[in-house]
């Protein structure tokens, strides 16, 4: 079994890599990553502002009557695809092609228009790129400035540890929100950082102040969970309430009332009620996990996210010392995964249910891993 937290990466047991490219190095991945999302994010930055200008002109009055201009449904109303999203995919994917002609690239425009290759997910794969060129479209045409580019780079290798291979292991994960001024970026290599832009210039990497460690918070988990846990939640695409409550929607609002409501039945007696702090949805799960790598959000519970909205999100998470699991608990009751003495799984890369509990440290008491599971538990 896999672990839920981070494991380490031997390139000589990678599966999958060409007699051409030679090993995989982490080091190069990464900085190309970050070099290609800094020149895509200038280009969404640029619409961006474009945009808001445009709003504001008396000549673009029929472009301000809708938010949604440049768009196209996909599954839903609320599942969109802008010709930002198309641009800004087709220059990361050159890019990445010119750069590693033998890798694989999974991205989401081009991916995912294929509906039943979208659904099969391919466990097991050689050196690949996950790519979504905009994350949380939706935020972006309504100018919100929650979304972002992202780049994650995955591989299955072999690992002295484990009987079986880790499958996809998220590797190299890189994150832009350009209208947020903030750049997230994790490898192997490089450990785990948060950079904010202090202006805009031609020199890019240059306008970043220093890099900041992730986790920024990493203290003890409480020890009366959920009580004091930041959560996240997405409301997502499946808006389906479903006959008597059965639906997609009526179940996850079932679970946010659960964490939220402070009138449940104390657990003992002289007992405070135990309820979340907050719950946010961002609308944007490749930022949801990016802020549980942070520690700025202490548990992201997230269903229907596809692997290229979380490839650079979980190897932020892995690098910077979180947990990912699945976010459903085991259908049995008796599963060994509920008792304490047993370590949790990690979510497959394509399992589109994830748990992810940030970082923290360990107390007299407890071990660091032992709170993230009693937390995810």
């Amino acid at each position: 079994m896999i672990p839920s937290i981070a494991t380490s990466f031997d390139p000589a047991q990678a599966v999958g890599q060409s007699l051409q490219d030679g090993p995989i190095d982490l080091e190069v991945i990464h900085d190309f990553a970050v070099n290609v999302i800094l020149r895509a994010g200038a280009l969404l930055r640029k619409h961006t502002l474009l945009r808001a200008s445009q709003s504001r002109q008396e000549s673009q009055s029929i472009a301000s009557t809708s938010a949604l201009h440049d768009t196209e449904v996909k599954a839903s109303q609320v599942d969109l695809v802008t010709k930002v999203d198309i641009a800004l995919e087709d220059f990361i994917r050159q890019e990445i092609q010119n750069a590693f002609p033998n890798h694989e690239i999974v991205a989401e425009e081009s991916f995912g228009k294929n509906a039943d290759v979208k659904q099969s997910w391919k466990r097991g794969r050689g050196p690949t790129w996950f790519v979504d060129p905009l994350d949380g479209t939706l935020n972006a045409t309504h100018l919100f400035p929650l979304h972002c580019i992202s780049i994650g780079f995955a591989c299955s290798h072999k690992h002295s540890d484990y009987q079986e291979p880790i499958y996809d292991d998220a590797l190299v994960g890189v994150i832009y929100a350009p209208s947020m001024g903030a750049t997230e970026k994790a490898s192997i290599a490089h450990g785990c950082s948060l950079s904010e832009l202090k202006q805009p210039s031609n020199d890019l990497e240059s306008s970043f102040v220093p890099a900041q460690r992730l986790p920024l918070i990493a203290h003890p988990l409480p020890s009366n969970a959920p009580s004091g846990i930041l959560f996240a939640s997405e409301w997502g695409k499946d808006r389906r309430r479903g006959q008597n409550g059965q639906g997609n929607l009526s179940g996850k609002m079932t679970t946010m009332t659960n964490m939220a409501a402070n009138d449940w039945p104390k657990e003992s007696e002289g007992e405070d009620a135990r309820y979340v702090h907050g719950i946010r949805s961002l609308g944007s799960s490749t930022l949801d996990l990016a802020f549980v790598a942070q520690g700025s959000i202490d548990v992201l519970w997230e269903g229907g996210c596809w692997e290229w909205d979380v490839c650079a999100g979980v190897a932020l998470l892995l690098e910077s010392g979180g947990l990912l699991t699945d976010s459903n608990p085991p259908r049995k009751s008796h599963s060994p995964f509920w008792h304490d003495g047993n370590r949790l799984p990690r979510a497959d890369l394509g399992a589109r249910r994830f748990l992810a509990v940030r970082g923290c440290t360990d107390t007299e008491t407890e071990k660091a891993v032992e709170a993230q599971e009693r937390v995810a538990r």
